[in-house]
Order: structure tokens, then C-alpha cells, then sequence
């Protein structure tokens, strides 16, 4: 059930290619890895195989947003059921959800909003 997702790759010399298809959680990798930003071009049956700019893919620009703000209320740890294929329910395994420890920042020593007792000192 999940959509395939391509996406233009832009080439060191001019141009693009299209790279795909890749499953939602391969499209997340690349996102993670800052392969996919939000100026790249996606498309999929979901796109109704159109080519759009990541910023209007709401759940990949809601994980995108996650990773540059990992301490925001919702920081992937809800149960939004966003996904870039739209399919987020438990049923699913959606990997928007559950980020884990390949996203630091979110939890530990200088992490804004949390243990504010257990650092001051004095």
C-alpha cells in the first residue's frame, strides 16, 4: 500500500535526474541525510504524479521540521498518523514515528525544556 516516491536530484554539472522509486522510508533517509530539502521536486501517485516541492508535502515537511527543531511539542513522539504516503496508522509502522537515536538533540545535557531542576546548581 505504500506509494512509490521519486524525486529530482539535482547533478554537479547541470541538470537533474530522477531518482526512484523509493518506499516512505527510504524518502525519510533522505530527508534525514539532507539529500531531500524542502526545494526538491517529489512526485508520486499521492502527488497524482505530479512533480511538487517538498514544502508542500506536509508530513515530509512536518519530519523535516522535526529534525531541525527536535525539541518541538510533538517532536515525532505522537500519534499524529503523518506519513508522506498519508498511510500512518499503528498498522502501518509508519517511520515518521518513534525517531530514536539517529536523531540527537532531542533528550541530554543542554536540551532545552527538559530537566531544569536536575542542572542548576547553587
Amino acid at each position: 500500500m505504500n506509494a512509490d516516491w521519486y524525486y529530482l536530484k539535482r547533478r554537479w554539472y547541470g541538470g537533474s535526474k530522477k531518482v526512484g522509486p523509493l518506499h516512505e522510508h527510504e524518502l525519510l533517509h533522505r530527508i534525514d541525510i539532507g539529500e531531500i530539502t524542502p526545494d526538491t521536486l517529489l512526485m508520486s501517485s499521492k502527488t497524482r504524479q505530479h512533480w511538487v516541492k517538498m514544502s508542500q508535502v506536509a508530513p515530509a515537511m512536518e519530519h523535516w521540521q522535526w529534525l531541525q527543531h527536535p525539541t518541538h511539542p510533538h517532536g515525532g513522539h505522537g500519534s499524529s498518523g503523518h506519513s508522506p504516503t498519508g498511510h500512518g496508522s499503528p498498522g502501518h509502522g509508519s517511520p515518521v514515528h518513534g525517531h530514536g537515536p539517529a536523531h540527537p538533540g532531542g533528550h541530554g545535557p543542554g536540551s532545552s525544556g527538559h530537566g531544569s531542576a536536575s542542572s542548576h546548581s547553587g
